[in-house]
């Protein structure tokens, strides 16, 4: 998630998420926007997947990873978070998490 120009974490996370959150930052200071957006998109991708394995949550069955989107599995975590960081994703989601806007 993008706020107050830096890039945050939903979940403890950790090696490539980090990873992933630098480089958005990076971007994002640099006014790379795109390049910002897609490290974004990558880590929140890959922390909500790791949640929903984490927890155990129960997510449609797809034969390839590269059919799942990331509505599969928000939609099995968003009831973990706080109303107002699922509101924050909520808005930014659309925009900065949308694959057609970069």
């Amino acid at each position: 998630m993008v706020k107050n120009g830096q890039v945050g974490q939903i979940f403890g996370g950790g090696g490539s998420e980090i990873h992933r959150r630098w480089h958005a930052e990076r971007h994002l200071a640099q006014c790379d926007y795109k390049a910002a957006a897609i490290y974004a998109r990558s880590a929140f991708e890959k922390e909500i997947r790791q949640h929903c394995e984490k927890m155990q949550k129960k997510v449609v069955f797809k034969s390839q990873l590269k059919k799942y989107s990331t509505e599969d599995f928000w939609n099995a975590i968003k009831g973990d978070l706080p109303l107002a960081m699922k509101y924050d994703i909520e808005t930014y989601r659309s925009l900065v998490l949308n694959t057609f806007s970069h």
